[in-house]
C-alpha cells in the first residue's frame, strides 16, 4: 500500500490573502495560516473551511509586529514540523522571496520544501493541470523523436545546468565532498527521481571533462571560473 506524504501548507496571510482551501481537502494536507498583527479580520467562508478540516487546519496569530516577524514564525513552525516529520513536504504560500534561502537549505538537508505564490501554483496542482490542445500537439511531435536523441538532449541539458550550479557554489567551497553527497545534491537540483544509472552517466561526463575527480569516493573539483 502506497502512503502519501504529509503536505504541510504554511500560508503567509499577511502577504497572500487566500480565499479558498478547496484544493487542500485531502487528508494528507495540513494547513497553518499565519496572521500578522494587522490581520484583524478573516473572511467568514475561510473560517468555516478551517473549522471543517478539524485538526488538519489552524491559524497562528502574531501578538506583536516587527520587521520579518511573521517570516520568523513560519520558519520556527517549519523547523518543528520537519523535525517531527522529516519525510513531509513543506509548502510556503507567499510572494516573499526572502523564504527562498531557507527553503534551499532544507532541500540541501534532503527535506522537500518549496515556495508558491498561491495554493493553485503549488507543484502538485500545476503538474496535474489539463494540457492545452496546442501543447498536446507539440507533445505528439516530440514522441516522434527517437528516444536516444531525447536522452542525449536531456543529458546535455542536465550537464550544463548542474555545471552552472557547481561553478556558482565553488568559490565558497560548498560543493559535495563525497560520492553519496554528490548523488543527492545532483538529484535535489535536477530531478529528485534521478536513477543511479543517469547519475553515473552524468558523473562520467564530468570526469571526462576534467571537472570532477574521484578518489576513493572522495570528490574534488577543477571547475571553470564564473563568467
Amino acid at each position: 500500500m502506497v502512503t502519501t506524504k504529509n503536505n504541510y501548507v504554511l500560508i503567509d496571510y499577511e502577504n497572500v490573502q487566500v480565499q479558498s482551501l478547496a484544493l487542500l481537502k485531502e487528508d494528507h494536507f495540513h494547513v497553518i495560516i499565519f496572521l500578522g498583527k494587522t490581520n484583524t479580520k478573516l473572511d467568514k467562508s475561510l473560517v468555516i473551511q478551517i473549522q471543517q478540516r478539524g485538526e488538519r487546519a489552524r491559524y497562528v496569530e502574531l501578538q506583536t509586529s516587527g520587521k520579518n516577524a511573521l517570516d520568523f514564525h513560519i520558519a520556527y513552525y517549519m523547523g518543528q514540523l520537519s523535525a517531527s516529520d522529516p519525510t513531509g513536504f513543506f509548502h510556503v504560500i507567499s510572494k516573499d522571496t526572502g523564504f527562498d534561502p531557507l527553503l534551499q537549505h532544507l532541500k540541501d538537508k534532503k527535506i522537500f520544501a518549496v515556495r508558491s505564490e498561491s495554493i493553485e501554483a503549488m507543484p502538485c496542482f500545476v503538474q496535474s493541470k489539463v494540457i492545452p490542445k496546442k501543447q498536446v500537439s507539440v507533445a505528439k511531435k516530440q514522441t516522434a523523436t527517437k528516444p536516444e536523441t531525447l536522452d542525449k538532449q536531456n543529458h546535455n541539458k542536465n550537464f550544463t545546468e548542474y555545471l552552472n550550479v557547481l561553478i556558482k557554489r565553488n568559490p565558497t567551497n560548498a560543493n559535495p565532498k563525497t560520492h553519496a553527497g554528490l548523488f543527492n545534491h545532483m538529484k535535489s537540483h535536477l530531478n529528485k527521481d534521478m536513477t543511479e544509472q543517469a547519475f553515473q552517466k552524468l558523473l562520467k561526463a564530468f570526469i571526462q571533462k576534467g571537472y570532477i575527480t574521484m578518489n576513493d569516493k572522495k570528490v574534488s573539483y577543477s571547475l571553470p571560473k564564473p563568467t
